[in-house]
């Protein structure tokens, strides 16, 4: 069976189980009515995901919060898999599949995939998204503050782009590219302050771009 969104792993509850003064054996039968030490040991060692069910039998017993035993912010979590399900629900409204969301918003078919689970929501793919599926950004937000995703974009575009930086096929990754403004791409001039390592093979020359100060992480061109 696949992990759900909703599982977690608890990197903290050996620290809780300790303060609490109970054996893994002990904190099973007192969480779970049974004596399976195993399955502590899994989660403590993060061997396995836990289900929210668990985690709050686990909270119950042992007298903290979720987020105590995760780390992270469960209520969002939550938040963000009900938006996930909105457009999912929106989707089947209008009758769409995944496939034609997926083109008419540049996205790959896992990325569309991971997006109605509620994964790597942006300003931008909600704002993508309300168009495709003739609906406003708010309503696929719900309660969540529009600045998380506007925050959110920002941190995956900076870890992408700190991924991409010095490889070969950074220009492949990066909207300029595509979008007919890069000058190495059209032109074949340098970028202004750009870093390129030249490696010299027989007759072939390989540019591989180090830094450049123009990249931005883009995406899959729309369908219009």
């Amino acid at each position: 069976m696949p992990k759900q969104y909703s599982d977690y792993y608890l990197p903290l509850l050996e620290k809780h189980r300790l303060a609490a003064s109970l054996t893994r054996t002990q904190l099973s039968e007192k969480a779970l009515g049974r004596k399976d030490a195993r399955i502590i040991n899994q989660w403590e060692n993060q061997k396995k995901r836990a289900s929210m069910k668990s985690i709050q039998l686990l909270t119950q017993a042992l007298g903290c919060q979720p987020e105590d035993l995760t780390g992270c912010d469960t209520t969002m979590r939550a938040k963000l898999e009900a938006a996930g399900k909105r457009i999912v629900e929106r989707r089947k409204l209008l009758k769409y599949t995944q496939a034609h969301v997926a083109r008419v918003c540049g996205l790959s078919f896992d990325r569309m995939h991971r997006t109605e689970q509620g994964q790597g929501l942006t300003l931008e793919l909600l704002k993508d998204l309300s168009g495709a599926l003739d609906c406003t950004v708010g309503f696929l937000a719900g309660d969540i503050p529009l600045e998380f995703f506007e925050l959110e974009g920002r941190r995956i575009e900076a870890k992408k782009k700190a991924r991409l930086q010095g490889q070969a096929n950074m220009c492949f990754e990066c909207q300029h590219a595509y979008a007919g403004g890069c000058p190495w791409v059209t032109r074949f001039e340098p970028v202004n302050g750009w870093t390129v390592s030249i490696t010299q093979k027989s007759t072939n020359e390989t540019t591989k771009i180090v830094y450049c100060p123009e990249f931005k992480a883009g995406k899959i061109p729309k369908v219009l």
